[in-house]
């Protein structure tokens, strides 16, 4: 197809394969641009196995929706857009040989790439070799990133990892039969190895070691490399996948990458420091757009269904009661109630609120859901926190160390222009509800903006943003931004001091 389907079309298809729901967008022109939207079910798991089924059904049920005609002989109409995070998140495994030195480096490679942890490996982590290699077969990952050494140092530590990874012989999650893909950022004299360690029942990708030195940390590298074997070697491994690839009128990108990529967009043409948060029922995902350039993080226990007890327990359930109006439905809700109310979702994690009570409870769980998961970001922004790193890389362009706070402890944000809430919670809630939620878990300092994502479409404009950049921006300034409020003053009581602010500190282009 040439040129971009603005210019030929007056309406435009994208689809989100979700982990668990098929979100259709129609993008159409009349006297303005308008769209309707319509989910199915995915369909990547037992009994249909073919993701192209729940796109089929999302796009029927968008076509009666619309009266307009989307499929051909079961076959999208171009212009057809897709994205996907069909299987679940990027599920990684990493490895280094000091847990605080390497091995720390490794975990903000992979956070920063959005992955979800499944295990830590480090010579110095107390477990023996045995241990290591029991609790490495029981998992299934996507990849597995390979770090540890410096450059020119000892060969017998990565080797050592490698052996580890062969004898636990881990396969892939989606499928036993296909090579396990490892990135390798380790000691560059230990790569070949490696390699070899390793041998023909891995795929094997090098890249330059991301902790060359004890004082340096080179993480874009290996960063990238995750992005690229995710969509060669992961994406393409879920069922149906080559039969969709076949309808698009572009390459499928990953869901997180499509909402970084209108992010990007946004802020170079706004000129401003965004902060966003995608809050789901497992995980929360929080992006920093700046000058084009995004940073993603997923906290992969902080969600408002599945993972609702691990809010609980990392935020504190006085920090939910806190937030919770007293004058409103909720109010005066006890600590056993309240625990009550938040076990019953866990047990049935697809449980709507029924009443105007439960849905207070949902919202203080999600601004402490928010919080926490906005917290783990900024460490992961600064390379600080997740370690002891300003010791081992003496980076002063970081600024002060943020003070530390108690688990219950409030954060404070700063150093943005715009925050936008993404996901069921914030996009379904009323406007105002929306605002309070952002308002209560990130309390900004300054003025700082307040919006959402109107109907989870930012993935969908992430898709478009690859063939007509205009029109993106176009639709996110008019559908896919919603603006509550801003933030000029800090709440009642707060100590307006900006020295308490929690926000990125500068360096490395952020």
């Amino acid at each position: 197809m040439t040129g971009s389907p603005s210019l030929q079309s007056d309406a435009i298809c994208i689809v989100d394969v979700g982990s668990t729901t098929t979100k259709a967008i129609l993008f159409r022109r009349d006297e303005a641009w308008r769209c309707e939207r319509y989910e199915a079910p995915t369909t990547v798991e037992k009994p249909e196995e073919d993701v192209i089924i729940g796109v089929r059904r999302a796009l029927a049920g968008l076509a009666e929706r619309s009266g307009r005609a989307l499929l051909r002989d079961g076959r999208p109409l171009p212009p057809f857009l897709c994205t996907s995070s069909a299987g679940g998140g990027l599920a990684m495994v990493v490895t280094g040989l000091v847990r605080e030195v390497t091995t720390r480096s490794a975990e903000r490679v992979a956070l920063g790439a959005g992955a979800i942890l499944l295990d830590v490996i480090a010579m110095d982590d107390g477990r023996t070799p045995y241990e290591k290699i029991e609790a490495l077969r029981r998992l299934r990952p996507d990849m597995v990133l390979l770090a540890g050494g410096f450059d020119g140092e000892a060969l017998s530590g990565p080797v050592f990892l490698a052996e580890l990874i062969r004898e636990a012989g881990l396969r892939p999650k989606l499928s036993a039969a296909a090579r396990l893909p490892v990135i390798y950022a380790g000691n560059a004299n230990a790569r070949e190895f490696a390699r070899r360690t390793l041998g023909d029942e891995f795929h094997f990708h090098a890249v330059p070691n991301l902790r060359p030195a004890s004082e340096r940390e080179h993480l874009e590298p290996a960063r990238e490399a995750i992005h690229e074997v995710f969509m060669e070697h992961v994406m393409s491994q879920a069922p149906g996948y080559e039969a969709l690839k076949a309808c698009v009128t572009a390459p499928i990108l990953p869901t997180p990458a499509a909402f970084a990529g209108i992010l990007a967009l946004a802020s170079r043409e706004m000129n401003q420091r965004i902060l966003a948060v995608d809050i789901g029922g497992a995980t929360t995902d929080v992006f920093t757009a700046h000058g084009g350039h995004v940073l993603r993080t997923v906290s992969a226990n902080l969600g408002m269904s599945y993972s609702i007890l691990e809010v609980a327990r990392r935020g504190g359930l006085e920090a939910i009661r806190e937030l919770i109006r007293a004058d409103g439905a909720a109010g005066g809700i006890g600590a056993a109630e309240l625990w009550d109310e938040i076990g019953a979702k866990h047990l049935r994690p697809t449980r709507l609120p029924a009443d105007e009570r439960q849905r207070e409870i949902e919202r203080a769980v999600g601004a402490v859901a928010i919080r926490e998961a906005v917290r783990e970001h900024l460490q992961v922004l600064r390379g600080v926190g997740l370690s002891r790193a300003r010791e081992e890389l003496h980076l002063d362009r970081f600024g002060p160390r943020p003070r530390r706070r108690s688990v219950e402890g409030t954060l404070t944000l700063e150093g943005y222009d715009l925050v936008i809430g993404s996901g069921g919670l914030l996009s379904h809630s009323p406007r105002a509800a929306a605002a309070r939620i952002l308002a209560d878990a990130l309390r900004p300092r300054r003025k700082t903006e307040l919006a959402v994502d109107s109907a989870f479409m930012f993935p969908h404009l992430g898709a478009l943003a690859r063939l007509d950049p205009p029109l993106a921006l176009r639709l996110f300034r008019e559908l896919g931004l919603v603006r509550l409020a801003g933030a000029e003053e800090p709440p009642p009581g707060e100590d307006p001091r900006p020295a308490r602010g929690e926000g990125p500190a500068g360096g490395a282009g952020w």
